[in-house]
Protein backbone atom coordinates (compact mmCIF):
# COMPACT_ATOMS: atom_id res chain seq x y z
CA UNK A 1 0.00 0.00 0.00
CA UNK A 2 1.66 3.18 -1.19
CA UNK A 3 1.55 5.79 0.93
CA UNK A 4 2.36 8.55 -2.00
CA UNK A 5 -0.55 11.16 -1.87
CA UNK A 6 -0.13 13.37 -4.43
CA UNK A 7 -3.31 15.12 -5.42
CA UNK A 8 -3.85 15.08 -9.07
CA UNK A 9 -6.73 17.38 -9.64
CA UNK A 10 -8.85 14.74 -8.62
CA UNK A 11 -12.12 14.54 -6.58
CA UNK A 12 -12.02 16.47 -3.38
CA UNK A 13 -11.55 13.00 -1.71
CA UNK A 14 -8.23 13.00 -2.71
CA UNK A 15 -7.40 16.16 -1.68
CA UNK A 16 -8.77 15.20 1.45
CA UNK A 17 -6.25 12.11 1.88
CA UNK A 18 -2.91 14.31 1.14
CA UNK A 19 -4.11 16.78 3.87
CA UNK A 20 -4.15 14.29 6.42
CA UNK A 21 -0.28 12.51 6.65
CA UNK A 22 -0.30 9.01 8.29
CA UNK A 23 1.84 10.50 10.86
CA UNK A 24 -1.45 12.35 12.03
CA UNK A 25 -3.79 10.08 14.17
CA UNK A 26 -6.23 9.99 11.67
CA UNK A 27 -10.09 8.88 12.49
CA UNK A 28 -9.73 7.02 16.05
CA UNK A 29 -10.50 2.89 15.14
CA UNK A 30 -13.03 2.84 17.79
CA UNK A 31 -15.02 5.63 16.19
CA UNK A 32 -15.20 3.10 13.26
CA UNK A 33 -15.55 0.08 15.06
CA UNK A 34 -18.67 1.60 16.75
CA UNK A 35 -20.11 2.67 13.51
CA UNK A 36 -19.24 -0.70 11.42
CA UNK A 37 -20.40 -2.77 14.24
CA UNK A 38 -24.54 -2.49 13.91
CA UNK A 39 -24.18 -3.23 9.83
CA UNK A 40 -25.65 -6.02 8.06
CA UNK A 41 -23.19 -8.21 7.07
CA UNK A 42 -22.15 -9.31 3.74
CA UNK A 43 -23.79 -12.45 1.93
CA UNK A 44 -22.48 -14.64 -0.40
CA UNK A 45 -24.77 -16.81 -2.46
CA UNK A 46 -23.04 -20.70 -3.03
CA UNK A 47 -20.85 -20.78 -6.29
CA UNK A 48 -20.00 -17.01 -7.02
CA UNK A 49 -16.13 -17.03 -8.04
CA UNK A 50 -14.49 -14.03 -5.85
CA UNK A 51 -11.90 -11.55 -7.81
CA UNK A 52 -9.75 -9.14 -5.92
CA UNK A 53 -8.70 -6.28 -7.91
CA UNK A 54 -6.19 -4.24 -6.31
CA UNK A 55 -3.85 -0.88 -6.91
CA UNK A 56 -0.69 -2.54 -4.55
CA UNK A 57 0.28 -5.83 -3.20
CA UNK A 58 -0.89 -4.93 0.74
CA UNK A 59 -4.11 -3.75 -0.38
CA UNK A 60 -5.51 -7.17 -0.88
CA UNK A 61 -4.79 -8.27 2.53
CA UNK A 62 -5.76 -4.73 4.36
CA UNK A 63 -9.09 -4.13 2.79
CA UNK A 64 -11.14 -7.69 2.14
CA UNK A 65 -8.37 -9.94 3.90
CA UNK A 66 -10.78 -11.36 6.72
CA UNK A 67 -13.59 -11.90 4.21
CA UNK A 68 -10.82 -13.40 1.94
CA UNK A 69 -10.35 -16.17 4.22
CA UNK A 70 -13.88 -16.97 5.24
CA UNK A 71 -14.64 -17.48 1.71
CA UNK A 72 -11.97 -19.41 0.94
CA UNK A 73 -12.65 -21.81 4.12
CA UNK A 74 -15.51 -22.19 2.70
CA UNK A 75 -14.97 -23.45 -0.54
CA UNK A 76 -14.70 -20.17 -3.00
CA UNK A 77 -12.71 -19.83 -5.34
CA UNK A 78 -10.90 -16.03 -4.58
CA UNK A 79 -8.29 -15.05 -7.23
CA UNK A 80 -6.35 -11.58 -6.66
CA UNK A 81 -5.29 -9.41 -9.12
CA UNK A 82 -2.56 -5.96 -8.27
CA UNK A 83 -2.64 -4.08 -11.01
CA UNK A 84 1.29 -2.48 -10.13
CA UNK A 85 4.38 -3.67 -8.28
CA UNK A 86 4.15 -0.97 -5.28
CA UNK A 87 7.88 0.27 -5.87
CA UNK A 88 7.46 3.86 -5.56
CA UNK A 89 6.89 3.04 -1.33
CA UNK A 90 9.98 4.28 -0.98
CA UNK A 91 10.39 6.59 -3.05
CA UNK A 92 11.48 9.32 0.07
CA UNK A 93 14.29 6.99 0.19
CA UNK A 94 17.20 7.52 -2.47
CA UNK A 95 19.44 4.35 -1.34
CA UNK A 96 16.02 1.98 -2.23
CA UNK A 97 16.27 0.79 -5.77
CA UNK A 98 12.86 0.98 -7.07
CA UNK A 99 13.01 -2.10 -9.39
CA UNK A 100 14.32 -4.48 -6.59
CA UNK A 101 11.57 -3.01 -4.07
CA UNK A 102 8.96 -4.07 -6.84
CA UNK A 103 10.24 -8.29 -6.58
CA UNK A 104 10.16 -8.11 -2.90
CA UNK A 105 7.07 -6.54 -2.40
CA UNK A 106 6.12 -9.27 -5.21
CA UNK A 107 7.04 -11.90 -2.77
CA UNK A 108 5.23 -10.59 0.39
CA UNK A 109 2.10 -10.86 -1.80
CA UNK A 110 2.49 -14.43 -2.74
CA UNK A 111 3.54 -15.71 0.87
CA UNK A 112 0.44 -12.96 2.02
CA UNK A 113 -1.65 -15.46 -0.44
CA UNK A 114 -0.60 -18.65 1.44
CA UNK A 115 -1.37 -17.80 4.50
CA UNK A 116 -4.90 -16.60 2.89
CA UNK A 117 -5.13 -19.52 1.18
CA UNK A 118 -5.46 -18.06 -1.73
CA UNK A 119 -3.90 -19.23 -5.29
CA UNK A 120 -1.21 -17.00 -6.52
CA UNK A 121 -2.03 -13.38 -7.18
CA UNK A 122 -1.61 -12.09 -11.21
CA UNK A 123 0.35 -8.92 -11.23
CA UNK A 124 -0.29 -6.46 -14.22
CA UNK A 125 2.94 -4.74 -13.50
CA UNK A 126 1.34 -1.06 -14.29
CA UNK A 127 3.86 1.71 -13.43
CA UNK A 128 3.01 2.49 -9.22
CA UNK A 129 2.25 5.83 -8.71
CA UNK A 130 0.33 6.48 -12.57
CA UNK A 131 -2.15 4.27 -12.86
CA UNK A 132 -5.01 6.89 -14.05
CA UNK A 133 -2.68 7.45 -17.13
CA UNK A 134 -3.46 3.92 -17.72
CA UNK A 135 -6.91 3.51 -16.48
CA UNK A 136 -8.64 3.00 -20.17
CA UNK A 137 -5.50 -0.52 -21.34
CA UNK A 138 -6.02 -1.55 -17.32
CA UNK A 139 -9.80 -1.38 -17.89
CA UNK A 140 -9.51 -3.46 -21.24
CA UNK A 141 -7.32 -6.00 -19.59
CA UNK A 142 -9.35 -6.35 -16.85
CA UNK A 143 -12.79 -6.88 -18.82
CA UNK A 144 -10.91 -9.47 -20.56
CA UNK A 145 -9.95 -11.02 -17.56
CA UNK A 146 -13.59 -11.07 -16.63
CA UNK A 147 -14.72 -12.75 -19.36
CA UNK A 148 -12.90 -15.41 -19.51
CA UNK A 149 -13.97 -16.41 -16.65
CA UNK A 150 -17.07 -17.84 -15.79
CA UNK A 151 -19.90 -16.83 -13.76
CA UNK A 152 -21.88 -16.15 -11.62
CA UNK A 153 -18.58 -13.53 -10.18
CA UNK A 154 -18.16 -11.28 -7.60
CA UNK A 155 -15.42 -8.41 -8.00
CA UNK A 156 -13.84 -6.96 -4.65
CA UNK A 157 -12.00 -3.68 -5.21
CA UNK A 158 -11.55 0.29 -4.00
CA UNK A 159 -14.31 2.07 -2.47
CA UNK A 160 -14.01 4.92 -5.60
CA UNK A 161 -13.58 7.83 -2.99
CA UNK A 162 -10.76 5.65 -1.42
CA UNK A 163 -8.79 8.99 -1.59
CA UNK A 164 -5.17 7.58 -2.88
CA UNK A 165 -4.89 8.27 -7.13
CA UNK A 166 -4.07 4.45 -7.88
CA UNK A 167 -7.30 3.23 -5.77
CA UNK A 168 -9.93 5.80 -7.18
CA UNK A 169 -7.90 4.41 -11.05
CA UNK A 170 -8.32 1.07 -10.23
CA UNK A 171 -12.04 1.32 -8.68
CA UNK A 172 -13.04 3.59 -11.72
CA UNK A 173 -11.39 0.25 -14.55
CA UNK A 174 -13.36 -2.40 -12.60
CA UNK A 175 -16.61 -0.30 -13.21
CA UNK A 176 -15.66 0.30 -16.70
CA UNK A 177 -15.36 -3.54 -17.51
CA UNK A 178 -18.11 -4.59 -15.21
CA UNK A 179 -20.01 -2.21 -17.63
CA UNK A 180 -19.02 -4.36 -20.48
CA UNK A 181 -19.10 -7.69 -19.08
CA UNK A 182 -22.93 -6.70 -17.77
CA UNK A 183 -24.34 -5.73 -20.75
CA UNK A 184 -22.77 -9.44 -22.25
CA UNK A 185 -25.27 -10.75 -19.73
CA UNK A 186 -22.33 -12.11 -17.64
CA UNK A 187 -23.98 -12.47 -13.61
CA UNK A 188 -21.43 -10.19 -12.36
CA UNK A 189 -21.31 -7.71 -8.88
CA UNK A 190 -18.64 -5.17 -7.51
CA UNK A 191 -18.27 -4.66 -4.00
CA UNK A 192 -15.96 -1.68 -3.25
CA UNK A 193 -14.21 -1.78 0.28
CA UNK A 194 -12.20 1.60 2.32
CA UNK A 195 -8.57 1.95 3.33
CA UNK A 196 -7.60 5.15 3.20
CA UNK A 197 -10.99 6.29 4.14
CA UNK A 198 -10.45 4.96 7.31
CA UNK A 199 -7.64 7.35 7.85
CA UNK A 200 -9.00 10.73 6.82
CA UNK A 201 -12.79 10.29 6.68
CA UNK A 202 -15.17 9.68 9.50
CA UNK A 203 -18.59 7.92 9.44
CA UNK A 204 -20.42 10.42 10.69
CA UNK A 205 -20.69 13.15 7.98
CA UNK A 206 -17.97 12.16 5.79
CA UNK A 207 -18.32 10.86 1.91
CA UNK A 208 -17.98 7.23 2.75
CA UNK A 209 -21.75 5.73 2.74
CA UNK A 210 -21.99 3.85 5.72
CA UNK A 211 -25.50 3.35 5.48
CA UNK A 212 -25.07 1.27 2.49
CA UNK A 213 -22.26 -0.60 3.28
CA UNK A 214 -22.06 -4.37 4.63
CA UNK A 215 -19.69 -5.68 7.71
CA UNK A 216 -17.08 -8.53 6.86
CA UNK A 217 -16.77 -11.00 8.70
CA UNK A 218 -14.72 -10.39 12.13
CA UNK A 219 -14.27 -13.23 14.09
CA UNK A 220 -11.60 -14.03 16.05
CA UNK A 221 -9.81 -16.51 13.63
CA UNK A 222 -10.02 -14.18 10.68
CA UNK A 223 -8.53 -11.53 12.24
CA UNK A 224 -5.39 -13.65 13.39
CA UNK A 225 -5.20 -14.57 9.46
CA UNK A 226 -5.36 -11.49 8.40
CA UNK A 227 -2.50 -10.50 11.15
CA UNK A 228 -0.38 -13.09 10.05
CA UNK A 229 -0.80 -11.82 6.19
CA UNK A 230 -0.69 -8.31 6.79
CA UNK A 231 2.69 -9.65 8.34
CA UNK A 232 4.31 -10.92 5.07
CA UNK A 233 4.71 -7.19 4.03
CA UNK A 234 7.89 -6.13 5.89
CA UNK A 235 9.20 -3.20 3.16
CA UNK A 236 5.80 -1.43 4.47
CA UNK A 237 5.07 -2.38 8.08
CA UNK A 238 9.32 -2.55 9.60
CA UNK A 239 12.25 0.25 9.01
CA UNK A 240 13.04 -1.49 5.52
CA UNK A 241 15.42 -2.07 3.84
CA UNK A 242 17.52 -2.64 7.03
CA UNK A 243 16.97 -2.11 10.91
CA UNK A 244 18.16 1.28 11.67
CA UNK A 245 16.24 3.07 8.66
CA UNK A 246 13.51 5.21 8.72
CA UNK A 247 10.33 4.62 10.33
CA UNK A 248 7.85 2.20 8.71
CA UNK A 249 5.58 3.31 5.19
CA UNK A 250 2.63 2.33 7.35
CA UNK A 251 2.58 3.47 10.91
CA UNK A 252 1.41 1.51 13.70
CA UNK A 253 -1.23 3.31 14.85
CA UNK A 254 -2.49 3.17 10.93
CA UNK A 255 -1.90 -0.49 10.82
CA UNK A 256 -3.86 -0.73 14.11
CA UNK A 257 -6.98 0.80 12.89
CA UNK A 258 -6.60 -1.58 9.02
CA UNK A 259 -6.38 -4.66 11.44
CA UNK A 260 -9.06 -3.85 14.07
CA UNK A 261 -12.12 -2.53 12.19
CA UNK A 262 -14.30 -4.74 10.51
CA UNK A 263 -13.97 -4.54 7.39
CA UNK A 264 -16.72 -2.83 5.22
CA UNK A 265 -18.57 -3.60 1.66
CA UNK A 266 -20.42 -1.31 -0.47
CA UNK A 267 -22.28 -2.76 -3.53
CA UNK A 268 -22.05 -0.94 -6.94
CA UNK A 269 -24.61 -0.21 -9.29
CA UNK A 270 -23.57 -1.36 -12.82
CA UNK A 271 -26.70 -0.32 -14.92
CA UNK A 272 -26.05 3.47 -15.31
CA UNK A 273 -26.66 4.38 -11.53
CA UNK A 274 -24.76 7.22 -9.79
CA UNK A 275 -23.17 6.00 -6.85
CA UNK A 276 -22.79 8.84 -3.07
CA UNK A 277 -19.67 10.79 -3.58
CA UNK A 278 -20.48 11.11 -7.47
CA UNK A 279 -23.09 13.49 -6.91
CA UNK A 280 -25.70 10.58 -7.13
CA UNK A 281 -28.95 10.02 -4.88
CA UNK A 282 -28.94 8.27 -1.60
CA UNK A 283 -29.85 4.95 -2.87
CA UNK A 284 -29.47 2.26 -5.68
CA UNK A 285 -31.83 1.34 -7.13
CA UNK A 286 -33.14 1.22 -11.17
CA UNK A 287 -34.82 4.44 -11.42
CA UNK A 288 -37.57 4.92 -14.06
CA UNK A 289 -35.37 6.37 -16.45
CA UNK A 290 -33.20 3.03 -16.19
CA UNK A 291 -36.79 1.25 -17.06
CA UNK A 292 -37.98 3.68 -19.85
CA UNK A 293 -34.35 3.17 -22.15
CA UNK A 294 -35.06 -0.87 -21.46
CA UNK A 295 -38.09 -0.33 -23.49
CA UNK A 296 -36.85 1.77 -25.87
CA UNK A 297 -34.37 -0.89 -26.70
CA UNK A 298 -37.34 -3.60 -26.57
CA UNK A 299 -40.91 -3.97 -26.16
CA UNK A 300 -40.43 -7.03 -24.45
CA UNK A 301 -37.20 -6.82 -22.29
CA UNK A 302 -37.49 -9.61 -20.20
CA UNK A 303 -38.79 -11.76 -23.09
CA UNK A 304 -42.17 -12.27 -20.95
CA UNK A 305 -43.78 -13.47 -24.36
CA UNK A 306 -41.45 -16.15 -25.52
CA UNK A 307 -39.47 -16.94 -22.44
CA UNK A 308 -40.33 -20.96 -21.30
CA UNK A 309 -38.71 -19.43 -18.19
CA UNK A 310 -41.22 -16.87 -17.63
CA UNK A 311 -44.00 -19.06 -18.75
CA UNK A 312 -43.03 -21.36 -16.40
CA UNK A 313 -42.84 -18.82 -13.47
CA UNK A 314 -46.21 -17.46 -14.51
CA UNK A 315 -47.63 -20.81 -13.98
CA UNK A 316 -46.36 -21.54 -10.61
CA UNK A 317 -47.41 -17.99 -9.72
CA UNK A 318 -51.10 -19.03 -10.70
CA UNK A 319 -50.85 -22.35 -9.40
CA UNK A 320 -49.72 -21.15 -6.20
CA UNK A 321 -53.21 -18.70 -5.36
CA UNK A 322 -55.23 -20.27 -2.70
CA UNK A 323 -58.78 -19.42 -3.82
CA UNK A 324 -59.85 -20.37 -7.17
CA UNK A 325 -61.70 -16.98 -8.04
CA UNK A 326 -60.99 -13.53 -6.63
CA UNK A 327 -63.03 -9.76 -6.83
CA UNK A 328 -60.19 -7.59 -7.20
CA UNK A 329 -57.03 -8.06 -8.62
CA UNK A 330 -54.33 -5.48 -8.18
CA UNK A 331 -50.57 -6.24 -10.26
CA UNK A 332 -48.38 -3.19 -9.84
CA UNK A 333 -45.99 -2.99 -12.03
CA UNK A 334 -47.57 -5.18 -14.87
CA UNK A 335 -44.45 -4.54 -17.45
CA UNK A 336 -46.45 -5.23 -20.97
CA UNK A 337 -49.89 -6.91 -19.37
CA UNK A 338 -48.79 -11.05 -20.00
CA UNK A 339 -49.38 -11.80 -16.05
CA UNK A 340 -52.49 -9.60 -16.11
CA UNK A 341 -53.90 -11.41 -19.08
CA UNK A 342 -53.53 -14.22 -17.23
CA UNK A 343 -54.76 -13.35 -14.21
CA UNK A 344 -57.78 -12.11 -15.69
CA UNK A 345 -59.12 -15.38 -15.71
CA UNK A 346 -58.86 -15.49 -12.38
CA UNK A 347 -60.52 -12.31 -10.55
CA UNK A 348 -63.81 -10.20 -11.89
CA UNK A 349 -61.65 -7.44 -12.32
CA UNK A 350 -57.67 -7.07 -12.76
CA UNK A 351 -55.93 -3.21 -12.42
CA UNK A 352 -52.52 -2.91 -13.45
CA UNK A 353 -50.32 -0.27 -13.04
CA UNK A 354 -47.06 0.42 -15.14
CA UNK A 355 -44.78 3.31 -14.40
CA UNK A 356 -43.21 3.17 -17.87
CA UNK A 357 -45.49 4.90 -20.56
CA UNK A 358 -45.19 3.03 -23.50
CA UNK A 359 -45.38 -0.61 -21.29
CA UNK A 360 -48.31 0.70 -20.42
CA UNK A 361 -49.65 1.32 -24.23
CA UNK A 362 -48.81 -2.25 -25.27
CA UNK A 363 -50.40 -4.34 -21.87
CA UNK A 364 -53.52 -1.76 -23.06
CA UNK A 365 -53.17 -3.15 -26.36
CA UNK A 366 -53.15 -6.52 -25.28
CA UNK A 367 -56.15 -6.21 -23.44
CA UNK A 368 -58.17 -4.80 -26.36
CA UNK A 369 -57.13 -7.05 -28.61
CA UNK A 370 -58.05 -9.64 -26.47
CA UNK A 371 -61.56 -8.48 -25.71
CA UNK A 372 -62.10 -7.81 -29.72
CA UNK A 373 -60.90 -11.53 -29.91
CA UNK A 374 -63.99 -12.53 -27.35
CA UNK A 375 -61.19 -14.20 -24.86
CA UNK A 376 -61.77 -11.21 -22.29
CA UNK A 377 -65.06 -9.49 -21.28
CA UNK A 378 -64.56 -5.49 -21.77
CA UNK A 379 -64.04 -3.69 -18.70
CA UNK A 380 -61.95 -6.47 -16.76
CA UNK A 381 -59.36 -5.38 -17.40
CA UNK A 382 -57.89 -1.61 -17.11
CA UNK A 383 -54.48 -0.72 -17.45
CA UNK A 384 -52.84 2.72 -15.64
CA UNK A 385 -49.69 4.55 -16.41
CA UNK A 386 -48.85 4.93 -12.27
CA UNK A 387 -46.14 3.87 -9.55
CA UNK A 388 -46.44 2.64 -6.32
CA UNK A 389 -45.27 5.53 -3.59
CA UNK A 390 -45.81 6.17 -0.16
CA UNK A 391 -44.81 9.18 -0.77
CA UNK A 392 -47.50 10.58 -2.93
CA UNK A 393 -50.06 8.25 -1.07
CA UNK A 394 -50.17 6.04 -4.66
CA UNK A 395 -51.05 2.51 -2.69
CA UNK A 396 -53.09 0.89 -4.97
CA UNK A 397 -56.80 0.78 -4.68
CA UNK A 398 -59.42 0.06 -2.20
CA UNK A 399 -60.29 -3.36 -1.72
CA UNK A 400 -58.46 -5.63 -3.80
CA UNK A 401 -59.05 -9.48 -2.32
CA UNK A 402 -55.81 -10.53 -4.56
CA UNK A 403 -52.43 -8.23 -4.93
CA UNK A 404 -49.96 -10.18 -6.98
CA UNK A 405 -46.63 -8.59 -6.67
CA UNK A 406 -44.20 -10.06 -9.73
CA UNK A 407 -40.45 -8.95 -9.75
CA UNK A 408 -41.45 -5.28 -8.67
CA UNK A 409 -40.47 -4.33 -5.25
CA UNK A 410 -36.58 -4.24 -5.97
CA UNK A 411 -37.28 -1.60 -8.29
CA UNK A 412 -38.61 0.58 -5.54
CA UNK A 413 -36.82 3.51 -3.13
CA UNK A 414 -35.42 1.36 -0.25
CA UNK A 415 -36.36 3.79 2.14
CA UNK A 416 -40.17 4.00 1.00
CA UNK A 417 -40.37 -0.01 0.38
CA UNK A 418 -41.67 -1.11 3.86
CA UNK A 419 -44.32 2.35 3.97
CA UNK A 420 -45.77 0.74 0.31
CA UNK A 421 -45.97 -2.53 1.82
CA UNK A 422 -47.91 -1.44 4.99
CA UNK A 423 -50.35 0.88 2.70
CA UNK A 424 -50.67 -1.89 0.12
CA UNK A 425 -52.13 -3.99 2.85
CA UNK A 426 -53.72 -1.21 4.45
CA UNK A 427 -55.78 -0.33 1.29
CA UNK A 428 -56.41 -3.89 0.18
CA UNK A 429 -59.75 -6.11 1.99
CA UNK A 430 -58.97 -8.05 5.09
CA UNK A 431 -57.86 -11.25 3.79
CA UNK A 432 -56.78 -10.58 1.07
CA UNK A 433 -53.97 -12.40 -0.46
CA UNK A 434 -50.25 -11.24 -1.45
CA UNK A 435 -48.47 -13.01 -3.74
CA UNK A 436 -45.12 -12.02 -3.89
CA UNK A 437 -42.10 -13.28 -6.89
CA UNK A 438 -39.02 -12.66 -7.36
CA UNK A 439 -35.42 -13.17 -8.96
CA UNK A 440 -32.96 -14.63 -6.32
CA UNK A 441 -29.60 -13.37 -7.81
CA UNK A 442 -27.97 -10.13 -7.16
CA UNK A 443 -30.16 -7.21 -8.52
CA UNK A 444 -29.06 -3.11 -8.71
CA UNK A 445 -29.38 -2.16 -4.99
CA UNK A 446 -29.75 -6.04 -3.79
CA UNK A 447 -26.63 -7.83 -4.09
CA UNK A 448 -28.17 -10.50 -2.19
CA UNK A 449 -30.82 -10.89 -4.88
CA UNK A 450 -33.89 -9.50 -5.53
CA UNK A 451 -36.05 -12.15 -2.87
CA UNK A 452 -34.02 -10.37 0.04
CA UNK A 453 -36.94 -7.49 -0.48
CA UNK A 454 -39.25 -10.26 0.81
CA UNK A 455 -37.90 -9.87 4.21
CA UNK A 456 -40.18 -6.62 3.95
CA UNK A 457 -43.42 -8.45 3.50
CA UNK A 458 -42.48 -11.04 6.07
CA UNK A 459 -41.78 -7.71 8.75
CA UNK A 460 -45.35 -6.32 8.22
CA UNK A 461 -47.48 -7.19 10.96
CA UNK A 462 -50.59 -6.60 8.63
CA UNK A 463 -49.29 -9.99 6.43
CA UNK A 464 -49.43 -13.66 7.48
CA UNK A 465 -47.21 -15.80 5.45
CA UNK A 466 -49.46 -18.45 4.04
CA UNK A 467 -46.77 -20.55 1.79
CA UNK A 468 -43.01 -20.22 0.34
CA UNK A 469 -41.69 -22.21 -2.46
CA UNK A 470 -37.92 -22.05 -1.84
CA UNK A 471 -37.47 -24.96 -4.65
CA UNK A 472 -36.73 -23.35 -7.84
CA UNK A 473 -33.34 -21.90 -8.15
CA UNK A 474 -33.93 -18.34 -9.87
CA UNK A 475 -36.94 -17.55 -7.95
CA UNK A 476 -38.64 -17.37 -4.39
CA UNK A 477 -42.59 -17.62 -4.40
CA UNK A 478 -44.49 -16.32 -1.28
CA UNK A 479 -48.40 -16.30 -0.51
CA UNK A 480 -49.40 -14.17 2.20
CA UNK A 481 -52.53 -12.90 3.59
CA UNK A 482 -53.86 -10.00 5.12
CA UNK A 483 -54.77 -9.44 8.81
CA UNK A 484 -56.88 -6.63 10.64
CA UNK A 485 -54.49 -5.37 13.34
CA UNK A 486 -56.97 -2.76 14.43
Amino acid sequence: MNSTAESHGGPSSTERFASVPLEDPGTPAHVWQAAAGGLPAVRFAPGRRVLVIVAHPDDEVLGPGGLVSTLVAQGTEVETIICSDGDKSHAHDPAVDPAHLGVVRREESRAASSVLGTSLPTFLGYPDGDLAAHQGPLAEKLMRRITGTTPPLTLLTHWQSDGHPDHEAVSRAVREAGEHVLARGQDIEILEFPVWALHWDSPYGGQFPLERAHRGPHERKRQKLKREASACFASQVTPWPKPGAESPVMPEHVMHRLLSVPEMFVPVSLEGVVVPGEGAAEEEVDSIEHLRGLYADSRDPWDMESSGYEEAKRAATLAALPRDRYGLCFEPGCSIGVLTAELAQWADRVVGWEPVESAAITARTRSDELVRSGTLPRGRVTIEQRSLSALHNELGPVGADLVVISEVLYFLPRAELADIISGLCSQAAVGAHVVAVHWKHPVTGWPGGGAETHQVLEAERQLRRLHRDDTHADYLLEVFETVDIS
